[in-house]
């Protein structure tokens, strides 16, 4: 994922966008934390079934993103 945003960022926006990835994977690992031991409370599979469930919509959206990004690097 990183990867991908350090390749679609142009030279002014790179280190911004290194920045701003960065920042957002530390707050989903603060936030995840949190909620999955908030979850955890209400059955405890739950956050492993959730968790399983975003990486599934997170597999599916990144081949989503790499078909779009395969059709413009053609035009």
């Amino acid at each position: 994922l990183q990867s991908m945003v350090a390749g679609r960022a142009t030279p002014e926006t790179s280190n911004s966008m290194m920045g701003f990835y960065q920042s957002m994977n530390s707050l989903g690992g603060i936030f995840g934390a949190l909620f999955a031991g908030l979850i955890y409370a209400q059955g405890p599979m739950l956050p492993f079934i959730l968790a399983f469930v975003a990486f599934g919509l997170s597999t599916v959206i990144g081949f989503i993103y790499m078909a779009k990004y395969k059709q413009e690097k053609k035009a």
